[in-house]
């Protein structure tokens, strides 16, 4: 999923490439956690947008994920109105 996100915005790395700049660093495991997120994010996979505004056609009893700069809020959609259900934050990957 992330090899596939890097090439559709142009960057060229395979799966094993991505794995081994991610292994050299102590961070690592954040690192890949948050480039997953990203990947879903890009291709609106596994209820995750990059806003509202991009969910067509929102369930009931089903959480969106949006991502922000710093991680990811959650939403249920109820009753015609968005409910905020809280955050994940980045850093609790680290």
């Amino acid at each position: 999923m992330i090899a596939r996100h890097m090439q559709a915005i142009g960057k060229n790395l395979s799966a094993r490439e991505i794995f081994d700049m991610a292994a050299s660093r102590p961070d690592h495991l954040y690192r890949i956690a948050v480039a997953e997120i990203n990947a879903w994010t890009f291709f609106r996979e596994h209820n995750h947008y990059p806003s509202l505004e991009e969910i067509q056609d929102p369930q009931p009893e089903v959480t969106y994920y949006i991502r922000t700069t710093s991680g990811r809020e959650c939403y249920r959609y109820e009753n015609g109105s968005w409910i905020h259900m809280g955050g994940i934050p980045d850093d609790v990957y680290q």
